[in-house]
């Protein structure tokens, strides 16, 4: 659906003895409509948009397409100013996500794509090694891995076959964090948030924290 040529889509419809320029012109009339569902739509969510962010400043025009919180809107109206996008007198939603879904299906948690999405998705900017990101990871120390049976941090470590001592005994237990994400404050929105992304993409055994900075 996302990459038919509906053009060519028409005369293959056709039988053979009937691709007249008459019957195709008929047939391509019919298929207007995924004509125009495709070049708004589809092809927006196979390969992303790069529409501009959404200024209230800025008179945008009938069909006229902006990104906000990584929404794409489009304008109903001419002379659109001001208006929010939640207006549904001036403005609908025409995808969830600027980001193509071609792309995003690649996202995985290897260091350089890993943080790449995060700046990709939570509007910071992405820099080759050896420069920083505004989004960055950096790797921990990890010790060999326990767990603790009990309501708090201090109680029994049990290792794989071990324990350091009977449930309810005080053993200090340090948690480990696998690595760590650094965010500036200015694209920092809530653990919550970041947390939602990133468990979509990493192991389920990873561990991790959010800092900014």
């Amino acid at each position: 659906m996302y990459s038919t040529d509906y053009n060519d889509f028409a005369i293959q419809m056709l039988p053979p003895n009937y691709r007249l320029p008459s019957h195709e012109a008929w047939m391509k009339s019919q298929l207007v409509p995924m004509v125009w569902a495709n070049d708004n739509f589809f092809e927006d969510f196979m390969n992303g948009s790069n529409y501009s962010a959404y200024s209230g400043a800025t008179t945008y025009g009938y069909q006229d397409r902006v990104i906000s919180d990584r929404a794409v809107y489009e304008s109903l109206q001419a002379s659109n100013t001001g208006n929010a996008l939640t207006d549904g007198d001036w403005w609908i939603k025409v995808q969830d996500n600027y980001i193509g879904v071609y792309e995003r299906i690649k996202y995985n948690s290897t260091k350089l794509v890993f943080e790449y999405a995060l700046n990709k998705w939570f509007g910071g900017t992405f820099r080759q090694p050896t420069n920083t990101s505004d989004i960055y990871i950096t790797k921990n120390n990890t010790t060999i891995r326990t767990f603790v049976t009990g309501d708090t941090t201090e109680a029994s470590a049990v290792g794989y076959d071990t324990s350091s001592g009977f449930v309810g005994d005080t053993i200090n237990y340090t948690s480990n964090v696998d690595f760590t994400i650094n965010i500036p404050t200015s694209l920092y929105t809530s653990d919550e948030n970041i947390q939602q992304f990133v468990n979509n993409i990493i192991a389920v055994e990873a561990t991790y924290d959010i800092i900014q900075y």
